[in-house]
């Protein structure tokens, strides 16, 4: 199985959304990329964890610290949503309803449970997913959902959090 993590932090359009249309002409021209509905709705995609991989401590929550951005709506460091100087954190720009989906891979390690907490400012939990860790030498991989109607700069982070007994690594291979 492929290793790493990706987190995915997208506005729901509401209102009207007739100025947001693309034409077929448009779609034929493959005009329709993530840069183009980027440029309309905003959205970011980090992945990968600084410096590798990030050891957890059994039973003690870690925020997970990011690599890379792969492509975020804002494109000056002003207004991105997440740059490298603050490798935690995600910020919305704007208010709205925000949709955050991703997943986080774990070493192997078949004791214990894997959790994944999605949270806003404050620490308030956006959604939170708990698996048992796979037996068998496989990696174990927590997918989440999260959502929430978050104000303009309202930061948001990745926690994660295993029991295994000893430290265990998050790993990276994106």
């Amino acid at each position: 199985p492929s290793s790493g993590h990706s987190v995915t932090v997208s506005k729901i359009v509401t209102g009207d959304v007739t100025a947001l249309a693309i034409t077929a002409t448009e779609i034929a021209a493959d005009a329709v990329t993530v840069p183009k509905i980027a440029q309309t709705i905003p959205c970011c995609r980090v992945s990968g964890i600084s410096g590798g991989s990030q050891t957890l401590t059994t039973g003690v929550a870690a925020v997970l610290s990011f690599n890379l951005d792969n492509y975020d709506s804002k494109q000056s460091d002003t207004d991105q949503m997440w740059t490298s100087a603050d490798r935690p954190t995600i910020f919305t720009r704007e208010a709205g309803f925000f949709f955050i989906f991703g997943h986080v891979t774990f070493a192997s390690n078949d004791v214990g449970n894997r959790q994944v907490q999605v949270q806003r400012a404050g620490g308030v939990a956006l959604g939170t997913a708990r698996v048992p860790a796979v037996a068998g030498g496989d990696v174990t991989i927590v997918a989440f959902v999260a959502s929430g109607n978050l104000g303009a700069g309202t930061s948001i982070t990745v926690l994660a959090l295993q029991n295994s007994g000893g430290d265990l690594a998050v790993t990276d291979a994106m």
